[in-house]
């Protein structure tokens, strides 16, 4: 029985233009698929008739496959090159913006050094870097084909050109997921910060000896300098003007006072009155601070300082509290390189099942997280001077 060609001509030597043309390629891929559905339906056949070789086949194939999970590298998501990467890092806790700034210079301008750079965003303070000590840097390279060495092969020289800048710490080279995480990423969780912090030390201290894992970092930082406003008891007369105590402390902290207004149309306005730079520019300014405390008998404001009704003192406070399932934690992520992410976080499960944990104490591979920032609601409010102005 005689066969047709594509799209319905019979067979024979070409005849019109689009058989001449088109007409091969179309032709010749029809007869591909009549020929894979021929061998597909042979071999179904053969299946039918030797079952018991049909079923040592498949389940030879699944234990191959099992076998080769333990030998070869395995990743959530291949890595790809689409001519483009971040580098995340931060300066030293309790830097100023301006200094930020200038590393973030630095950081711009090594990169540019390099030929395969095509142009670069600098951003800080924004996105999932946020902190006047986090910066981020987009870098856009030349097209793949114009460039020698892949993304891979760049992260290396990235790494050794960046680690020469003095005063930063760098969290991450490579393009980073859709949430802004890296590949690899769990928690510590426990129920006392202290201890968590001697867990997360003792961890980093492990996994800096697996190779292949880089970039590694944690939510864990030393502490910020704060002042903390300690309203003294005897110094107010009733708890109501305690608690008025407190409010104004809290606002001496964001550097603003505040009130209501009754202007001449009957209604009231809120009203925030923030102290110039000259005002805030040291600690000791916040003892300074006037306080309105009820009225005198004349009707006139009563006003005292801060300092009257409270001791100022230099302190520390945690960065930031992360909280899950009621319980605190220090997250903990890296990169990997040079090995699968797969391979990196095997080994890390290693090192963690080989770690002493005290009872209640526990870590977590990937899942959400919350960040609750510290905050004291007792007696003793705690302030992070901020020693850069902001509008």
């Amino acid at each position: 029985m005689e066969r047709s060609q594509a799209h319905g001509h019979a067979a024979g030597p070409p005849r019109t233009l689009y058989d001449r043309t088109l007409g091969r390629i179309t032709g010749w891929f029809d007869r591909l698929t009549q020929r894979l559905g021929d061998g597909y339906q042979t071999l179904l056949a053969w299946s039918l008739v030797h079952k018991v070789k049909t079923v040592l086949v498949a389940t030879a194939t699944f234990a191959g496959a099992i076998v080769l999970l333990g030998v070869i590298g395995k990743e959530f998501v291949p890595k790809a090159d689409f001519s483009e990467t971040q580098v995340n890092f931060y300066t030293p806790v309790g830097s100023s913006l301006e200094v930020t700034e200038m590393r973030a210079r630095q950081v711009d301008a090594a990169l540019r050094e390099f030929p395969e750079v095509r142009h670069t965003v600098t951003t800080i303070n924004s996105g999932f870097t946020q902190g006047k000590i986090y910066g981020s840097v987009y870098v856009r390279l030349t097209d793949r084909k114009e460039r020698a060495r892949s993304i891979d092969a760049l992260t290396t020289p990235l790494r050794e050109r960046l680690a020469r800048i003095p005063g930063i710490t760098v969290t991450n080279i490579g393009v980073v997921d859709l949430g802004g995480s890296k590949s690899i990423q769990f928690s510590v969780q426990g129920s006392d910060l202290a201890e968590l912090e001697r867990l997360a030390t003792q961890i980093m201290d492990r996994l800096r000896q697996i190779p292949g894992l880089v970039d590694l970092d944690s939510t864990l930082k030393p502490d910020k300098p704060t002042l903390a406003v300690d309203v003294r008891r005897d110094a107010a007369a009733t708890s109501a003007e305690r608690e008025r105590n407190r409010g104004h402390a809290a606002h001496a902290a964001g550097r603003r006072l505040g009130g209501q207004l009754a202007a001449a149309d009957g209604e009231n306005y809120d009203v925030r009155v923030q102290l110039a730079p000259l005002g805030r520019d040291h600690p000791a300014d916040l003892a300074q601070l006037p306080l309105v405390l009820g009225a005198n008998a004349d009707g006139s404001a009563r006003v005292v300082r801060l300092s009257q009704v409270a001791e100022v003192t230099p302190s520390t406070g945690p960065n930031q509290i992360n909280r899950r399932d009621m319980s605190r934690e220090v997250n903990i992520d890296a990169n990997a390189l040079g090995r699968s992410s797969g391979e990196v976080s095997a080994d890390i499960r290693a090192a963690l099942d080989a770690i002493a944990w005290p009872p209640g104490y526990r870590y977590s591979f990937g899942a959400a997280r919350r960040i609750c920032r510290s905050r004291s609601t007792t007696r003793r409010v705690r302030w992070r001077w901020r020693w850069s102005s902001s509008t």
